[in-house]
């Protein structure tokens, strides 16, 4: 039988069973809608088609199983469970699948994605938008030599992303309430193909370590936990992260020697931000500077205007610190921030600072 193509719907809440097994005739067909079927619970052994290279089960709300065939079939190219909500789990993949190259989760009840997650060598794109109950990712997704786009918007319970495909574009992963670490993997940046990275709204993220050199586009508003933001920020060119009020940009520690301590001269800072929208008014800008737990604030105001604003300064140490609040011996901790305050549409492109010494003996000569 020659059909190409064939759509099932549910409109009266009728069973699916024998429909399914209807399927066994089709053996030239390609292409499967169950979309908004409702009463649709179990999607059974799909092998009987072996030519199907798409497969469509997106808002079936009922649906709780799925086949091992569907993950692995030798034909099957894009499977779409998008907002089956009562689906646990995605099928074990028994053997290296080259033909599936795009799977859609998103909205799904799944906890977890099998380590046999691997086997999809051919694997371009997975979508988990908002698997609330997604806790983990295995790290055998790193295996996905031809991952491009990893989607993970809106997993809440998300704490980690483990090692990242060599050759992934794209990551997005606004909304992780729960995610604390980006990117673990990355030591050499030259290695990496990413391009785009989206983290905004991830309370709990406290640090994205170096980003690999292709990165274009950073964009991290309103993480109040991020402590530390990449060295090589420099290296891209739109860079997003601002954030909402009172929202630290930049906040480091270090220990220092006392020994050293006669050899600091004072801390420059740079600040590059614009105004994303056309409004009066000022900004203002704090930089708190903590020694031993002891803390001094200093702030400056900058008037909007429609050009990048950029904001360098050198304080000398005399001038962050009006105390003592050094030790008398052994380690003296440092603790710089700057944080942004009374935000009006503020887009932060570039920040940090250096401490200034002294030149040393052998740079005199």
């Amino acid at each position: 039988m020659n059909v190409y193509l064939i759509f099932f719907f549910d409109h009266f809440g009728m069973s699916m069973q024998v429909g399914l097994l209807f399927l066994q005739d089709f053996e030239k067909l390609k292409f499967i809608s169950f979309g908004k079927c409702w009463s649709l619970v179990y999607m059974p052994d799909v092998s009987c088609i072996p030519n199907l290279e798409e497969l469509n089960l997106s808002r079936c709300k009922n649906l709780k199983h799925v086949h091992n065939s569907v993950a692995n079939h030798c034909k099957l190219r894009k499977l779409n469970l998008a907002y089956c909500f009562k689906l646990q789990r995605f099928p074990d993949i028994l053997n290296e699948n080259e033909s599936l190259r795009e799977v859609l989760l998103g909205w799904t009840s799944i906890e977890e994605l099998p380590t046999s997650i691997g086997n999809l060598v051919s694997l371009e794109d997975i979508s988990l938008f908002y698997c609330k109950k997604l806790v983990i990712l295995p790290s055998s997704i790193y295996k996905l030599q031809n991952l491009k786009v990893l989607q993970l918007c809106g997993c809440s319970q998300l704490q980690e992303i483990p090692k990242i495909p060599r050759k992934l574009r794209r990551l997005k992963a606004n909304n992780c309430k729960s995610l604390t670490r980006i990117l673990s993997n990355i030591c050499d940046t030259g290695d990496f193909d990413l391009e785009e990275l989206e983290a905004s709204n991830c309370q709990q993220l406290q640090e994205i370590p170096k980003i690999p050199r292709k990165l274009r586009r950073l964009k991290a508003n309103n993480c109040k936990s991020l402590a530390r933001i990449p060295s090589n920020i420099c290296d891209i060119g739109d860079v997003d992260l601002y954030s909402s009020w009172d929202q630290e940009l930049v906040r480091n520690g270090f220990p220092v020697n006392d020994l050293f301590m006669p050899e600091i001269l004072g801390v420059a800072f740079c600040v590059v931000y614009q105004q994303e929208a056309k409004l009066s008014g000022s900004t203002e800008f704090e930089v708190i500077v903590s020694v031993n737990c002891k803390a001094a604030i200093h702030s400056r105001y900058f008037k909007f205007s429609d050009l990048d604003h950029v904001w360098l300064e050198y304080m000398e140490l005399k001038d962050l610190w009006t105390v003592d609040h050094f030790g008398p011996n052994g380690l003296t901790h440092f603790r710089i921030s700057i944080r942004v305050c009374n935000y009006h549409e503020l887009l932060v492109k570039k920040c940090g600072f250096r401490l200034i010494c002294k030149p040393l003996e052998n740079d005199l000569e």
